[in-house]
C-alpha cells in the first residue's frame, strides 16, 4: 500500500549448520562405519589417493579435496585464483533465521547467519587478494 514499506524477495528453508560441531559428527560416522580419516601432506591427488610413485600405499576409494585455494598447486588449476572473503562474529541480538542480500553480483552480497555461538555477518569478496590476515578497517566498516 502507498505510504508503507515492505520486504520483497524470494524466501526458503535450507539447514545452517554449526562446523565446529558438524564435522567431528560426521568423522564419527565415517569411523563407526570402518572408514579411516586421515590427515597428511600430500603434493597431487593421486598422492593423497595412494597412488605414489611407487605404487606404494593402500589406495583410497574417496579422497575429499578440501584445499581450497591450495587446489591450485595439487590438482593443479592455473586459473584457480583467490577471492578474500572477511567475516565478522558478534554477539546474537535475537536473529533466528538466515539472511543473504538477493544480489547477482557476489562481490556486494551481505549476509547475517545465527549460529550457537554468535552471529555471523559477512559480504567482503576482494578478487584476487590471497590475504589471510584479518582486516580491521574491513571489521569496522
Amino acid at each position: 500500500p502507498h505510504g508503507h514499506a515492505a520486504l520483497v524477495g524470494p524466501r526458503t528453508l535450507a539447514p545452517l549448520i554449526d562446523m565446529r560441531a558438524y564435522l567431528p559428527y560426521l568423522r564419527g560416522r565415517l569411523e563407526r562405519a570402518g572408514g579411516r580419516y586421515e590427515r597428511r601432506t600430500a603434493t597431487s591427488l593421486d598422492e593423497a589417493a595412494g597412488a605414489t610413485a611407487g605404487g606404494a600405499g593402500d589406495g583410497a576409494g574417496v579422497v575429499v579435496n578440501c584445499t581450497g585455494l591450495g587446489a591450485r598447486e595439487l590438482v593443479p588449476d592455473p586459473l584457480m585464483r583467490p577471492v578474500r572473503g572477511q567475516i565478522v562474529v558478534v554477539e546474537n541480538p535475537g536473529v533466528e533465521e538466515w539472511y543473504a542480500d538477493p544480489v547477482s553480483d557476489p562481490v556486494h552480497t551481505t549476509y547475517i547467519l545465527p549460529q550457537p555461538f554468535g552471529a555471523v555477518l559477512g559480504g567482503t569478496a576482494q578478487d584476487g587478494s590471497g590475504e589471510t590476515v584479518p582486516d580491521p578497517a574491513t571489521a569496522e566498516a
